[in-house]
């Protein structure tokens, strides 16, 4: 295999269910925008391993745990996954529990 290049995108800790904190005091409008701040961040990642032509996404700590992700998370991961498997994208996910991986 050498000579063969793997190339993959690695993102940590979307937490896209997590509450975004401190922004009480933001104007009305950056407020709103700050609410789908860390789905669109997420959706980013899965838009560049697009774009760049990756062979696998490395998703680890805080992506689909019940309290890093909750609902809306889910589902939102649920539609990004045609996205990548469309072009052959493996995703691997990588959850640290109590001093345990989870694939």
């Amino acid at each position: 295999m050498s000579g063969d290049n793997v190339r993959f995108l690695h993102a940590s800790e979307l937490r896209p269910g997590a509450p975004l904190f401190g922004v009480a005091d933001l104007p009305p409008t950056l407020r709103d925008a700050m609410i789908d701040a860390r789905y669109r961040a997420a959706e980013r990642v899965f838009d560049v391993a697009l774009a760049e032509g990756v062979d696998f996404v490395v998703l680890s700590g805080g992506v689909l745990s019940d309290s890093a992700a909750g609902p809306r998370g889910l589902w939102f991961f649920a539609d990004q996954a045609p996205r990548l498997a469309e072009r052959q994208i493996a995703v691997y996910r990588v959850e640290v529990s109590t001093g345990r991986c989870r694939w």
